[in-house]
């Protein structure tokens, strides 16, 4: 089992690969946020995926994908940003958060939920593009060790 920290670097490498197939490249910047919101666009009817579309079948990791991606855009353009994960909740592909240390904490997966559901009113340019200037933004120094990962104790270690 992969932890969930591997598999948001995993799946949004995988988009990145997918998009450039479609001829959309990724590049973790906020604009390109814009080929995404334009993919869905054009996939998406009402909140439901246009049948024999790229996003009729496997929507759920579809949708992991782009709040990976989502994410990462977000922690590569505000310092002091990092994934806050929970490999033992069931539901920790949706619950996946990005904390800053000025104490904003946000939940890309369920952004993308939103955006799929609501359409354009909850275009996630804008929504990056808000959270990178306004909402992450920590200006002072990031701690050594700020984005490490703390290793789960073994429940048969009693020492």
């Amino acid at each position: 089992m992969a932890s969930l920290r591997k598999d948001i670097k995993s799946s949004s490498n995988l988009l990145v690969r997918t998009f450039k197939t479609f001829g959309k490249p990724l590049d973790y910047s906020v604009e390109s946020l814009r080929h995404i919101e334009s993919f869905l666009d054009k996939e998406l009817i009402n909140g439901q995926p246009k049948k024999g579309s790229f996003l009729s079948s496997g929507l759920g990791s579809k949708i992991f994908a782009i709040g990976a991606y989502t994410g990462e855009v977000i922690i590569k353009n505000s310092n002091g940003s990092k994934w806050e994960t929970d490999d033992k909740d069931p539901q920790g592909e949706i619950n996946v958060a990005i904390t800053s240390l000025n104490g904003t904490t946000i939940w890309p997966v369920q952004r993308v939920m939103k955006r799929i559901m609501n359409g354009k009113e909850d275009d996630l340019f804008v929504y990056v593009k808000a959270a990178v200037e306004q909402h992450m933004k920590y200006d002072g120094e990031v701690p050594a060790g700020f984005d490490d990962v703390k290793p789960e104790s073994k429940w048969w270690k009693f020492w």
